[in-house]
């Protein structure tokens, strides 16, 4: 049986977070998150993308080395 996350992550996109399913094996898979009843893979992804939002707002807030020069 080949593994359906091989073409997973080429699909996985904004708009088609955890849309997309080819071929998926669901229960039966590894991957799959009960509680959220969806593929871990697309998950990460979305989490992912979370963090480094939070990261880039954080940076932003930081001071620069512009502010401590006299």
């Amino acid at each position: 049986m080949k593994c359906p996350l091989l073409m997973l992550g080429r699909h996985i996109s904004m708009e088609a977070r955890r849309d997309y399913t080819p071929d998926c094996l669901k229960e039966e898979c590894g991957w799959w998150l009960h509680q959220g009843n969806c593929c871990s893979i697309p998950s990460i992804a979305v989490d992912l993308e979370a963090a480094k939002i939070e990261l880039e707002e954080i940076a932003k807030k930081m001071p620069h080395e512009g502010q401590f020069r006299k």
